[in-house]
């Protein structure tokens, strides 16, 4: 059993004492006798400090550092602290050399120790005497810098430090809480008596009150943010910050000096007033005053409340939700179903006004709209006229109820006010959705919002007009109320009150920033935030027996390869229309264990997006095809299933200077290809599509929808090149648009392979990536007929070119820079090709044409230049041609030799085409780690090779397989080598591939080909943000966790030698392993890629294989569940069960009875429900009712 050594400063001398139970009980132990100082330091996974001081109670300090809410410190994480107990002589210096304790801890247990100083920290020369509190304020001045984060290190004591010794000066300073509403409550009633006695009407002065309110809480806000908050570093400075608000953040629990003292608040009251009759008149004025000094006396007496008043029951610690900070959003619409509902305050009569019966609303409401209503009909109004005022105001209200609800009630918060505000104002009601008392609005807040809403009604409308038009809205309100408690606990037999009840469920239970009107869908129709309901579920998804099913499948598949009857196909299809709705699948698809993929555009050489080994779900993606062009901001926001035609085409129907740097194919989806990187025709001038990504939205393993800030800057970098299958379903890009000329110029000349254009070849070679970067080059290089006959094959070079600018501009460049090219002016202003006669096009030597940005991406596109710009809207090519791709990239030129076997090879097969675009200027200019994409600077060309065939049997794809193999493998010498790198938007499995529980080390065979050195930065992200690998392929990612110890916490104990699986900061685990990797590659020693094959004896007797051990599984793992389903069959029943969890989004099961079990649901036996419940009721989308507390926290 470990032991703690402590150096006792008295004694002098070691001893050993047994290990105590907890951290706190050893601080108590050591601390007990002995003034000390203590130094606590958190090193969490990025490596970061953060350094902690204490006193004589310090072990509260420690108490809440280690588990309170404010630090959210979780000892569960692989967390690692290091703690220095110094002693402390009487003057408050820090004797360096008297070390009590020094050691560390972590998950819980201590695992080793050192003796002496830690190297590197520095201590403060002097403090305030911690241990005993201040005995005056004058001394926090001379800490300078370090006074912020002394005063910010809260001593949890009701004990109170003095400010001054004379006694009258101290009495000042210290004030109880009554004190502030039995002195200025008077002071509110003389000034609001004031207004009235000048002729103010009693609603007026309250309108003036309440603004005087608002006033105050933009003035306490500022005050306190401002002010309060102030940093300070000078004597003078920190003494006043002290005395105004740093002893309140020090000793947060002394009652004395929570609130502001009457004498200090008469001061600052004179220029408040002053300020306020500058700005109101004379009879308004002392009304906002008033309200202004009453919004004091609230904050001051709230102030209190919240540090010293007691915990109410129902949520622990109710009205103190405030501290869940970032937490409370998902903490609040994790509803409890039970129609208990919490309780508010302790006294009766507060807790009273917080609860109201249904029926109170039109009881005591319905006079006022008959009393309103019958004013205008006093004067002189029909009652006709009065009806239509009135049914006016109830749709001006139904727009109130929608702004309301959408705005305020569900406005986001994460500070402690904000939350604590949301939670008395709509968040219980979410928390609790069952509570009937707490559905309707309160009387009497109802009647303070009426004054504004009259005032307001007064100013758009006629006196005589007015009171119906209130009456009106009134009316629109009591109907929203009765309403609103009926879909909560109402019995509805006929279609509308059906269809109400579950829409608002659906709010609820579901889908919760949607939906939001209560008594109407009218406004979230209108404003595209309706609810999709239950039947949208059943219309997104489609199984193998859906008459859509197939359809949908082949619009989605691209390379018909992989479209036949021997390919695993999905056995659900996800077609969304909105964003969210992809939630409940990640969700379902994690708690069943099943795999997914995204398809975007279904290029996928390798079609990884549409297929897999093991049953898995498709989410097809290409309904989501929003875009939003901003010509001001020079931005672009698309979905990921807008394909890049659509995304070009959109652009250019607003701009005709203005482009975006991506690829040639108008079918290829954005989702796949900017995350890959996307190569294209301007990337020399303008880099790749990933490299002018300027924000991204994702959906998490959690379901959570990401913004780059909320994401953060590492997985942010990830998707930019580094293929974001791996790490969530990307939903949407943000892109920098670039500028374009207005007229570009772009050609194609054409030569055939053969020893007389080797020359041209080899100068292309050497000059493409270096000339302007307005020029843009590529070769391809295919077979094509001399004839017709189909005789005489033979390989053709096309230089397939664009240039930024008139041809005016680029025949000279070409004359200068490739004279055998003999482009001419004349060139470029011919009629369009249309239809000729030779194949393929080879008799036409060149063809130049000066066209805008949008007819090159026709021209590059394969289509015609007469084409309009809408053939780009086409989502599928129509082809039946079957491919195989893979890629290189070379850093040398190809000489003639080489040239002459890729010459005989393209003719050795029956359609192939190599396609060699060139890299450079903008290019080079990005260093490799910007993104995932490695291949910068010294990288010429990237070469993408393909084969394409007509007959999909076995045998002919094998056939056209082995020739790409043959290819590359030929092609060895003259590509990148250590590794040998491609581009991962060329999937080819042929360099590696993922095959069951992967490791980092089995995917670097493949990765570092495609990432290089950006491999490991990649694998370390996905191991934050995916970290039991749910998002998964033959090519994803893999799980490499902090430090670069692949495997989890028990392999970083196993490699590494540490007692309990510790995982080391990453500071020293990238010391180890850079150490490590110095030690097997020396400077000036190239790492050898190809691994040495082990030579064995032919002879040797081979000892048979012993049984594979079991593993011990590691985090790289997929996640078991215990829900985990078999694969579900093509049932009838598969449909509504899978609708039915989507509707649920997995978060909320429902309960069986009479021992039907899932299994039996897929089956298609319906499952009994209690309380009325029958499986119409789950065809129509009502959820079911959960008794007993249930809470979505119980089932995760």
């Amino acid at each position: 059993m470990a032991a703690w050594l402590v150096s006792g400063v008295n004694a002098g001398q070691a001893i050993v004492v047994p290990l105590p139970s907890s951290f706190l009980e050893a601080v108590r132990h050591n601390t007990v006798k002995t003034p000390f100082f203590l130094i606590l330091i958190k090193i969490d996974e990025l490596g970061r400090f953060r350094f902690v001081g204490g006193g004589n109670s310090i072990s509260c300090a420690i108490s809440a550092k280690m588990a309170g809410q404010a630090f959210k410190v979780d000892l569960n994480k692989p967390l690692v602290f290091q703690y220095e107990i110094r002693g402390v002589n009487k003057p408050g210096r820090v004797e360096t050399g008297q070390v009590l304790e020094l050691g560390w801890f972590g998950d819980r247990t201590p695992l080793f120790f050192r003796a002496g100083p830690c190297p590197g920290l520095k201590f403060p020369v002097s403090l305030p005497d911690q241990y005993n509190g201040l005995d005056s304020y004058e001394p926090v001045g001379h800490l300078g810098e370090a006074y912020q984060e002394w005063v910010h290190q809260p001593i949890v004591s009701k004990e109170t430090p003095r400010f001054f010794e004379n006694d009258v000066m101290e009495f000042f300073t210290r004030t109880a809480w009554w004190v502030i509403p039995l002195v200025w409550l008077p002071v509110i009633c003389y000034f609001v008596s004031l207004s009235v006695n000048v002729g103010l009407p009693p609603n007026e002065v309250a309108t003036a009150m309440v603004c005087g309110i608002i006033v105050w809480t933009l003035l306490e806000y500022a005050l306190h943010r401002f002010l309060f908050h102030m940093n300070t570093t000078g004597y003078w400075a920190n003494t006043l910050h002290y005395l105004i608000h740093g002893c309140h953040h020090k000793h947060p629990m002394d009652g004395l000096r929570l609130v502001f003292p009457p004498a200090a608040a008469a001061i600052l009251a004179v220029p408040l007033w002053g300020m306020i009759k500058l700005f109101a008149s004379a009879s308004y004025a002392p009304a906002v005053f008033g309200g202004g000094l009453l919004g004091y006396v609230i904050y001051d007496c709230t102030h209190y409340y919240l540090h010293y008043g007691k915990p109410l029951k129902g949520v622990s610690h109710q009205l103190k939700v405030g501290h869940l900070g970032e937490a409370y959003q998902d903490w609040v619409h994790q509803p409890i179903v039970s129609k208990e509902g919490p309780r508010f305050f302790e006294s009766d009569f507060w807790e009273f006004l917080t609860r109201t019966q249904w029926w109170v609303i039109p009881v005591i409401w319905i006079p006022v709209v008959c009393w309103s209503v019958s004013r205008s009909v006093s004067m002189g109004h029909t009652i006709p006229e009065v009806l239509v005022v009135a049914a006016l105001g109830i749709l001006a209200w139904t727009l109130v109820e929608y702004t309301l609800h959408r705005f305020l009630f569900h406005i986001e918060t994460k500070s402690y006010w904000g939350n604590t505000a949301h939670y008395l104002l709509h968040g219980c009601h979410h928390k609790h959705p069952m509570d009937g008392l707490r559905l309707v609005f309160p009387p009497a807040a109802t009647a303070v919002l009426l004054f504004p809403f009259w005032n307001f009604i007064k100013l758009i409308s006629t006196p005589t007009t007015a009171p119906a038009l209130f009456g009106g809205g009134l009316l629109g309100y009591v109907m929203y109320d009765v309403t609103h408690y009926y879909v909560h606990h109402g019995q509805p037999t006929s279609d509308i009150p059906k269809s109400l009840k579950k829409y608002h469920l659906n709010h609820h239970f579901r889908v919760q920033n949607k939906g939001f009107g209560i008594t109407s869908a009218l406004w979230d129709k209108c404003l595209k935030t309706h609810s999709p309901d239950r039947s949208n579920i059943f219309k997104r998804l489609h199984t193998p027996d859906s008459p859509t099913y197939i359809s949908l499948l082949g619009n989605s598949t691209q390379n018909p390869r992989w479209f036949n009857s021997t390919s695993q196909r999905p056995f659900l299809i996800m077609a969304p229309y909105e964003e969210n709705e992809i939630r409940p699948i990640v969700l379902c698809s994690k708690l069943f264990g099943h795999q997914i993929r995204v398809n975007s555009g279904g290029h996928d050489y390798e079609g990884l997006s549409f297929r897999s080994q093991t049953p898995f779900i498709m989410i097809d993606v290409s309904n989501l095809n929003r875009t939003i062009v901003d010509l001001k901001e020079e931005t672009v926001w698309i979905q990921t299933g807008v394909k890049l035609g659509q995304l070009y085409y959109e652009i250019a129907r607003k701009s005709r200077v203005h482009a975006f740097s991506a690829g040639l194919y108008p079918t290829v989806g954005s989702g796949g290809h900017i995350s890959g990187g996307g190569l294209g025709t301007l990337m020399r001038k303008h880099g790749l599509a990933a490299d002018n990504v300027l924000d991204a939205r994702i959906m998490d393993v959690n379901g959570k929808i990401l913004d780059r800030e909320s994401m953060g800057e590492d997985l942010f970098w990830a998707l930019r090149g580094g293929g974001g299958a791996s790490f969530g379903v990307i939903l949407a890009w943000k892109l920098r648009l670039v500028r374009v000329p207005e007229k570009l110029t772009a050609f194609t000349i054409r030569r055939k392979l053969d020893p007389e254009n080797l020359s041209l070849l080899q100068k292309w070679q050497k000059k493409a990536h270096k000339v302007s970067d307005d020029l843009f080059i590529r070769i391809i290089v295919m077979t094509t007929l001399k004839n017709e006959s189909g005789k005489e094959k033979f390989v053709q070079v096309g230089y397939n070119g664009l240039f930024l600018g008139p041809a005016d501009d680029l025949v000279p460049l070409l004359n200068k820079t490739f004279p055998e090219f003999d482009l001419r002016i004349e060139d470029c202003f011919s009629p369009p090709v249309g239809n000729i006669s030779c194949a393929d096009r080879p008799c036409i030597k060149k063809e130049c044409f000066q066209v805008p940005w949008i007819k090159s991406v026709l021209y590059f596109g394969a289509k015609k230049l007469d084409d309009p710009p809408e053939i780009l809207l086409q989502k599928r090519v129509n082809t039946y041609k079957y491919n195989k791709g893979t890629s290189d990239f070379l850093q040398a030129p190809i000489p003639d030799k080489g040239w002459k076997m890729i010459h005989e090879m393209l003719l050795s097969d029956d359609t192939p085409i190599i396609i060699v675009d060139p890299l450079g200027g903008k290019l080079d200019e990005i260093p490799e780690d910007e993104t995932p994409f490695a291949h910068r600077k010294g990288n010429l060309f990237n070469v993408q090779y393909l084969t394409y065939w007509l007959d999909n049997s076995e045998k002919e794809a094998s056939k056209h397989v082995k020739w790409m193999r043959d290819l590359r493998k030929k092609m060895k010498p003259y590509v990148t080598k250590c590794p040998r790198t491609a581009y991962i938007n060329y999937k080819d499995l042929g360099v590696g591939r993922n095959d069951g529980n992967y490791s980092y080390e089995q995917a670097r065979v493949w990765g570092e080909k495609y990432f290089k050195g950006n491999f490991v930065k990649l694998a370390k992200v996905k191991g934050r943000v995916d970290p039991d690998n749910f998002f998964r392929n033959e090519q994803s990612i893999p799980v490499l966790f902090s430090g670069g110890i692949p495997g989890g916490r028990q392999a970083a104990s196993n490699a590494d030698g540490f007692p309990g699986g510790l995982t080391l900061p990453a500071d020293m685990l990238t010391a180890r392993a850079v150490s490590k990797e110095a030690r097997s590659n020396p400077p000036g020693k190239e790492r050898d890629c190809t691994p040495k094959k082990k030579k064995s004896s032919p002879a040797a007797p081979q000892p048979a294989p012993k049984p594979a051990a079991r593993s011990p599984p590691h985090r790289s793992q997929p996640k078991v569940h215990h829900h985990r389903l078999p694969p579900p069959p093509p049932a009838p029943a598969l449909q509504i069960f899978w609708s039915t969890l989507v509707y649920k989004e997995c978060t909320q099961p429902p309960v069986f009875l009479s021992g039907v079990t899932p299994s039996a649901l897929l089956a298609g036996n319906p499952p009994v429900f209690t309380g009325g419940f029958g499986r119409q009721d789950l065809l129509a989308g009502n959820p079911p009712v959960f008794t007993g507390g249930f809470d979505r926290q119980d089932f995760n």
